[in-house]
């Protein structure tokens, strides 16, 4: 990077102030900035000036734009304002910072040898390439033959195309990269220095890769071995999110080079987009840019077709999250740690090279055991087919038993609905004579009554039998009663012994119902 008074300043600025961003801490994550919190760190960085005006500017843009400032727009807006003005001092640095309403990206210019990087940086600041031009990013005597290569950084600040005649201020921190696939400028010590800039610059917006003719017209390893570098110095997961294509002389590919678009974009894709997703993580879009005067004679509509598809790609990637830098390990360490990995995989390698081989040992046995494994399946396989048969004729004798047996069962089956027929008959017949007997038990003992009563007369007779004989009178007025209570007392005993005789009948009766209902009937 070319040093220059100016330069230092800015440097030595942009330090301190990455300091203070810094100690600006979100404990919530949100990145928002409080007023206190910066006054508070300013000071003790050393800034004692301004504060109060800081402070109010802090609270002046919140409530104007009606959106809290955060640490990542103000980084940005820092970056910008320490460039424009370097000589100013750093608290008035920080006030301008948090006024300014501005759009600002850092864009990072890659590609291989003489590909018209610097001619597309020089377009982006000044909205015209002029090679005649010594102001702004220049290439120098080194490289492929000299002229049109650049052999260090160029970083510049710089209003978007010279930023006239519109009404939004937008500005661009161009870092111009030396190409790669240079003999003087090997591509690790060309990274290694890159990734020293870009870590001092915090962040990075967007990245160009500008692509030639001769990158598209057939896929070389010497690009894809840049992407891939460039991928491993920037140490990030995704960088296509952050990427775009610029194909420079974009307007002779076609049909100088290819019939038709489709043709062309196969060809970009084969070359170009192929490479870069595998090293970026994902494809990006591409831009036909057309960036010398003489283009301009032919077909003077390119200049503003140009401009548009710049415009189109700062736009883009102003809603897109910048790349954070801060964090990228030195290339040095990261091939270190990338060694160590790959030692470790040989040990893992050799550790699974042995392992293979003592499995491919354990797998000549078990290929041994599975062949003396099959021998027996077949053996077994043929004693079970022999068994099958067996069992089939088992099935159809059992099939035979199992009818016989279905017909044996509905025969005893109906034998014992039959038998409980028959037994609810007994049942029935049982109560019937049970209710019969308790009626002659309870005829017997009013009889039993009956002569109880007889005999306690008869007593009473002959305990009044004197009287009667001294009574002459009186007995015979009785022996005509008497006689005739004797001859109902005839007739209630022979009932009585009619009664007895009938008892009898029903006991010889009963005794035969049970002997026939504890048998047992056998059809």
């Amino acid at each position: 990077m070319r040093k220059t008074k100016t330069t230092a300043n800015v440097s030595a600025k942009w330090d301190h102030c990455c300091r203070i961003l810094d100690n600006l801490i979100d404990f919530d994550g949100s990145g928002v900035i409080e007023g206190l919190s910066l006054i508070n760190i300013l000071e003790r960085t050393g800034i004692t000036d301004n504060l109060d005006q800081i402070l109010a500017a802090v609270e002046s843009r919140n409530e104007q734009t009606g959106e809290p400032l955060t640490k990542g727009l103000l980084e940005t807006n820092l970056f910008a304002t320490v460039q424009q003005f370097p000589t100013f001092p750093l608290d008035k640095i920080f006030e301008m910072a948090i006024q300014q309403d501005i759009d600002h990206q850092v864009i990072l210019i890659i590609g291989l040898l003489g590909r018209g990087k610097s001619a597309l940086s020089q377009f982006l600041v000044t909205g015209e390439h002029d090679s005649e031009s010594d102001d702004t990013f220049i290439s120098g005597e080194m490289g492929h033959n000299g002229g049109g290569v650049t052999t260090d950084f160029w970083i510049g600040h710089y209003p978007l195309m010279g930023n006239t005649g519109t009404e939004r201020q937008r500005f661009i921190t161009v870092i111009d990269t030396p190409g790669g696939n240079d003999e003087n400028i090997p591509n690790f010590e060309n990274f290694k220095r890159l990734q020293s800039v870009i870590k001092r610059i915090r962040f990075i917006n967007t990245i160009l890769l500008v692509v030639s003719p001769q990158d598209i017209m057939r896929r070389t390893e010497t690009l894809n071995t840049y992407l891939q570098e460039f991928a491993l110095m920037m140490q990030q997961k995704n960088l296509a999110a952050n990427t775009a294509v610029c194909v420079t002389r974009g307007n002779t590919l076609i049909p100088v080079y290819f019939p038709n678009v489709q043709r062309f974009e196969q060809a970009l894709e084969q070359s170009v987009l192929n490479p870069l997703t595998e090293a970026f993580g994902d494809s990006a879009e591409y831009f036909m840019l057309s960036l010398a005067k003489a283009d301009y004679m032919v077909q003077p509509e390119l200049e503003e077709q140009t401009k548009e598809r710049l415009l189109e790609i700062y736009t883009k990637f102003m809603q897109i999250k910048a790349i954070d830098c801060q964090q990228m390990v030195s290339l040095e360490t990261r091939i270190r740690l990338l060694i160590q990995k790959h030692v470790a995989l040989e040990t893992e390698h050799k550790q699974m090279t042995e392992d293979l081989s003592q499995t491919k040992e354990t797998l000549a046995e078990t290929e041994k055991d599975l062949e003396e494994t099959q021998n027996t399946l077949s053996e077994t396989e043929e004693t079970l087919h022999r068994t099958a048969e067996s069992l089939d004729d088992t099935k159809d004798a059992l099939d035979r038993e199992k009818k016989n047996y279905d017909e044996t069962f509905l025969l005893l089956q109906a034998e014992r609905e039959e038998r409980q027929k028959y037994s609810e008959q007994l049942e029935a017949e049982r109560m019937e004579h049970g209710e019969t007997r308790l009626k002659w038990e309870n005829e017997v003992e009013e009889h039993h009554q009956t002569q109880f009563r007889l005999e306690t007369e008869i007593r009473n007779h002959k305990t009044t039998k004197t009287d009667l004989e001294t009574k002459d009178e009186m007995l015979e007025e009785n022996r005509v009663f008497i006689k005739t209570t004797k001859q109902e007392l005839e007739a209630e005993q022979q009932k009585l012994e009619e009664a007895r005789k009938d008892i009898e009948k029903l006991n010889a009766k009963n005794r035969k119902l049970e002997s026939k209902k504890g048998g047992c009937i056998i059809s």
